[in-house]
């Protein structure tokens, strides 16, 4: 077995026991008859016991206020089908054992705390981090009735250690793993190794904490604007923890990336549930000797341009400024120099200069959409695609299209025509016999709009019958994100199955269309509220009953 096999099957104890405590969320709407209370302070109570060296910690609300909004979402179908899943994965997680969760796990438990400190394990096979599980307690005799029972059930006999007057137990499985847990003043900590949780019980004796840490009780009170918080996660150092836990540290790290990884000092995810559906959010903390300016909004009038058709959509600005980064990047970077040298290599031999004939322009908003269409399009999937750029130097993006129309013309398997449509003069490539698979033209003073695969005629008849804000899927996950952001992204997942269900071949199963037919889209945002905050937000807007 390989290292990473081994070190993976380490944490299957624990991960285990964090699964039937963790149901007492996932399954809170199928048990739960009363809504509790959640107190805002249970996720920096908890840090309270950690050991200072803990890098990352995360909090899972277990309280029916919060999961219960989740059974509004679905079809019927869908509802059933992940209740039978998850009623399935718990008789796996109690086989063999007379334990139930209504009577077993619902009575005591309050809010659930993961955190990753170093692990103190030697050997080859060890990780460098081990998880610390922390649970809130309301009736500890029930806690402790739970935990050794589970033990009773198990066949297996536990071992007991006295650590500064607070008994350790030690209870191993069939295949040599274990288990450790301890009451800690008012939390039950669990944890694979019971060095582990010896280190809690130091810190809950007076040793420093990881919720005294440096900067960790602010981020622990930054606020998320999720109207029910399921899962928060909270990174206080985000440099460090990529650095020693994503990164090999057999791998030397380019000097760019560092700088990127230095612009972030902490981090903190939410995850939970809105009227629209699933909402996740990132809020970074950002190095004040890292940030050089605060990048605009967007307008968004760009958006209408769009017919609501639009499948996947995404907008932004400044494509110039990413351009001259990226080069500027590569010059510490031999692997991305390379990558520069290839796109520039390849206009090159359209006799086009990338820096100046296609990113020196692009300085303003832009967007790119795929649209579906009843026929033709890309490869006749009735697919097309249309982006609009917007710039400050028309004269030099037109010289950019006056050497895309030489190109046509010089083409010989391509038809070029420019034609007038609707006011706007076009410049068109046709392949014969087939359709238009390239027009572009001036749609106002700075913004230029290239289609692909579609007519010119094609997205205007499109646009004029519903544009893509006023999509009902479009809706539903916009009015979720913060509208003054740095742009959206965008898929109708919707519309998305139904064109993957109308292909001769999808690979679509029945148990995943059950599911993904409860789903309309996902929508995310980029937004910085101010010049040392940067938030991201993703919505996942789901069917509902109300």
């Amino acid at each position: 077995m390989s290292n990473a096999n081994k070190s993976g099957t380490r944490f299957l104890p624990i991960l285990g026991m964090v699964g039937i405590l963790a149901a007492t969320g996932a399954g809170a709407y199928y048990y739960f008859q009363e809504k509790l209370p959640s107190p805002d302070n249970l996720p920096l109570k908890a840090a309270q016991i950690v050991p200072e060296s803990a890098i990352a910690s995360s909090f899972i609300a277990t309280d029916a206020q919060n999961w219960n909004q989740l059974t509004q979402y679905g079809t019927p179908e869908a509802r059933q089908a992940i209740q039978d899943s998850l009623e399935k994965w718990q008789e796996e997680i109690f086989s063999n054992q007379k334990l139930t969760f209504e009577k077993d796990i619902q009575p005591w438990i309050k809010g659930l705390t993961l955190a990753f400190v170093p692990s103190k394990s030697t050997g080859t096979t060890s990780d460098p981090y081990e998880m610390l599980v922390i649970v809130g307690v309301k009736n500890q005799s029930k806690a402790r009735e739970f935990m050794e029972k589970s033990g009773e059930e198990s066949g297996i006999t536990p071992d007991k250690q006295d650590y500064k007057g607070i008994t350790i137990i030690n209870v191993p499985d069939a295949n040599g793993d274990r288990l450790s847990w301890a009451m800690v003043g008012e939390q039950l900590v669990l944890a694979e190794n019971s060095q582990i949780i010896t280190q809690a019980i130091d810190t809950f004796k007076g040793q420093p904490s990881y919720g005294e840490k440096a900067g960790v009780k602010k981020l622990f009170s930054r606020p998320l604007t999720i109207d029910n918080l399921l899962v928060t996660i909270y990174i206080p150092d985000y440099a460090k923890m990529v650095e020693q836990t994503i990164i090999s540290g057999d791998q030397e790290i380019p000097t760019t990336t560092l700088k990127q990884l230095n612009q972030v000092k902490s981090v903190v995810v939410g995850m939970g549930t809105e009227s629209q559906g699933l909402h996740l959010q990132a809020i970074a903390q950002l190095n004040p000797n890292e940030v050089k300016s605060v990048p605009k909004a967007v307008k968004g009038e760009i958006l209408r341009k769009f017919p609501s058709n639009t499948l996947a959509f995404i907008n932004g600005q400044g494509i110039k400024n990413g351009w001259l980064n990226l080069v500027e990047q590569s010059q510490q970077e031999p692997q991305l120099q390379g990558f520069v040298s290839q796109i520039r290599q390849g206009f090159k031999s359209a006799n086009l200069d990338v820096d100046q004939d296609i990113f020196g322009w692009m300085d303003g908003e832009f967007a790119l959409g795929i649209l579906s269409f009843d026929r033709g399009g890309i490869a006749n999937l009735g697919l097309g695609g249309m982006m609009i750029v917007e710039t400050s130097d028309r004269p030099t993006a037109e010289q950019t299209v006056e050497k895309l129309n030489q190109i046509a013309q010089f083409t010989p398997f391509i038809q070029f025509n420019e034609r007038r449509v609707g006011g706007t003069e076009i410049g068109e490539w046709k392949i014969p016999q087939q359709d238009t698979i390239l027009s572009y033209g001036w749609i106002n003073n700075q913004s230029l709009m290239l289609t692909s695969g579609i007519s010119w005629e094609g997205v205007q008849e499109a646009q004029k019958r519903l544009s893509l804000p006023q999509s009902p899927n479009f809706k539903a996950t916009q009015t979720a994100l913060p509208s003054n952001n740095l742009g959206y992204g965008y898929l109708d997942i919707e519309k998305t199955t139904m064109f993957l269900n109308a292909l001769p071949i999808s690979t679509i199963t029945p148990g995943a269309k059950t599911i993904i037919n409860s789903v309309q889209g996902l929508g995310m945002t980029v937004t910085q509220p101010d010049q040392l905050t940067s938030q991201l937000d993703v919505v996942l807007s789901l069917i509902s009953d109300n």
